[in-house]
């Protein structure tokens, strides 16, 4: 975890335990429960705890600091007055509340973010009772999860995002799904990029000597980085990671050729609506074909057979060539399924697709 982000959970603990127990209380007692200075020696502890208060104070927000007159006590006491960090009182519905506590149980360990996110929601709800624990929800088992990856993902994306920040070149082994198999990545790292429910990495790739496109989910034990210079890199003026964010699965990449798939007239409209951004519609000879540039073969084809009976592909050759090699390997290792078998509906390249009814644009299905 990067120092900052221990900095940041320390504080945010420590005045959220002030704020809920108001009373004072002593140094003892801050190491003790409080988060982030509890596997301290007691020199470390008097180094943060100072360094921390001295910060906060710097913001305004200042600890109130009562020391014995008596000489009965030798240990300091504080606290932390309304008056010295204090908002508005916010009120959630037990719907709200409940809301929140699942979040917090979904996402707590699953994502870079997690421990400020779970402090900033226990402040916000405490004092209050979880309306997830009244006697009426006791029935009520969670057994659902929100994982992006687990822990090990989470620790990877934080190292991504400050790699970036930085400008630090790193290294990591990567696999690749067309090629099966795993190889040694060295990468300028520029952007990151969230899409259809993953995280890409937009970096110049030094073995490829070009920007290339990752999947995080396929990268594979530690990110780290190639030295220990401060920067390693500066950043291309001209690279515009928004022309990235314009683009379908199958495009983030290097165009390697474009695909022409026949739509039938049951969810052109659809493919329309949520695809047409991504290439072009045209109607040819009563027939309705979507045209689109493409960069990964599997993303392509994988995007038509998921349309089933309601999509052909059509060009080029050699798309259509690993298009029927896909379709034999899914045959194939189907085959011998314990489910007894139906007669299969033709999909894909060899279908033929029916049903004749005009569609927007003048584009049309022929009937067979």
């Amino acid at each position: 975890m990067a120092k900052d982000t221990e900095k940041l959970i320390r504080q945010l603990s420590l005045i959220s335990y002030l704020m809920a127990e108001r009373r004072p209380v002593t140094a003892l007692e801050i190491r003790r429960d409080v988060e982030g200075y509890s596997g301290m020696n007691e020199d470390a502890f008097a180094r943060r705890f100072y360094a921390d208060r001295s910060e906060l104070e710097s913001l305004r927000i200042a600890l109130t600091v009562d020391r014995p007159t008596d000489g009965a006590a030798e240990q300091e006491n504080y606290s932390l007055r309304p008056e010295n960090f204090h908002l508005p009182a916010i009120a959630f519905s037990d719907k709200e509340l409940a809301a929140l506590q699942t979040a917090l149980s979904l996402l707590d360990g699953e994502f870079a973010y997690a421990e400020p996110l779970r402090l900033a929601l226990q402040q916000i709800t405490w004092g209050r009772p979880s309306p997830l624990r009244a006697p009426e929800q006791q029935s009520v088992a969670l057994g659902i999860t929100a994982s992006a990856g687990g822990q090990e993902f989470s620790a990877r994306l934080a190292k991504v995002e400050t790699a970036i920040f930085r400008n630090k070149t790193i290294t990591f082994d990567y696999y690749t799904m067309e090629r099966d198999e795993v190889g040694a990545r060295r990468v300028d790292p520029y952007h990151l990029l969230f899409q259809g429910g993953q995280f890409y990495l937009l970096g110049y790739a030094h073995e490829r000597k070009a920007v290339r496109v990752f999947r995080l989910s396929r990268i594979r034990g530690k990110v780290s980085y190639a030295t220990k210079a401060e920067h390693d890199f500066r950043r291309p003026a001209d690279f515009d990671p928004r022309s990235y964010a314009n683009r379908a699965d199958w495009q983030l990449g290097e165009e390697r050729g474009v695909a022409e798939v026949l739509i039938s007239e049951r969810i052109a409209w659809q493919v329309e609506r949520h695809f047409g951004r991504y290439g072009e519609i045209r109607g040819e000879d009563g027939e309705c074909v979507f045209v689109t540039a493409y960069s990964s073969p599997r993303g392509i084809i994988s995007w038509v057979l998921g349309l089933g009976a309601n999509a052909r592909l059509l060009a080029p050759e050699e798309l259509l060539g690993e298009f029927e090699r896909r379709l034999e390997l899914l045959q194939a290792r189907h085959r011998e399924s314990p489910v007894a078998a139906q007669e299969p509906v033709p999909v894909g390249a060899g279908a033929r697709i029916t049903g004749a009814v005009p569609r927007t644009r003048g584009c049309w299905v022929q009937r067979n």
